[in-house]
């Protein structure tokens, strides 16, 4: 199945008169959701705030490949999106792959604080000979991708709307 690309001008001409301000139609702000809880196994851990920041990272830098500006502080006319790393789950094997799957909530709400979007997205990574840092980062590496690529997130982010 081929992946639909979706460019921001032909976002922008679907909405049809959409009140959006100039400058922040293809704006967003981004934050994840602090947290106290870390990954563990064995004597292996990281902090939860470490992997959504680098989760946060990953994502900004799709999105600005996709024509999407991020600002600093929610500003009128720009959506804000939330990321909430919610499990880490190890998969150790001795005779198949090894592997991590990373689940994160992602919402975005308009510039009312109305909520427009909220969908769940896994990533997931299955090497061998890496270790639990990489295969993390590669899961949260594939969430950024998932997202990018998903038209329903995108298209809510260019057109401020829920795409019911």
């Amino acid at each position: 199945m081929k992946k639909l690309l979706i460019s921001m001008a032909a976002l922008c001409s679907l909405v049809n008169g959409a009140d959006l301000q100039p400058g922040v139609a293809n704006s967003y702000s981004l934050h994840y959701v602090k947290s106290d809880r870390k990954w563990r196994f064995g004597i292996r851990s990281e902090p939860f705030d470490k992997l959504s920041s680098y989760l946060e990272d990953q994502v900004a830098g799709d999105l600005n490949l996709k024509g999407f500006r991020r600002l600093p502080v929610p500003q009128n006319g720009a959506n804000d999106i939330t990321l909430e790393l919610l499990e880490v789950t190890i998969h150790p094997a001795y005779i198949k792959k090894p592997g991590m799957d990373v689940t994160v909530m992602a919402t975005v709400r308009d510039s009312t604080g109305h909520l427009v979007f909220s969908k769940g997205y896994r990533g997931e990574s299955r090497t061998v000979m890496n270790t639990y840092g990489h295969l993390i980062d590669h899961a949260i590496e594939d969430i950024a991708r998932e997202l990018a690529d998903d038209n329903e997130f995108i298209t809510t982010l260019a057109t401020h709307r829920p795409t019911n």
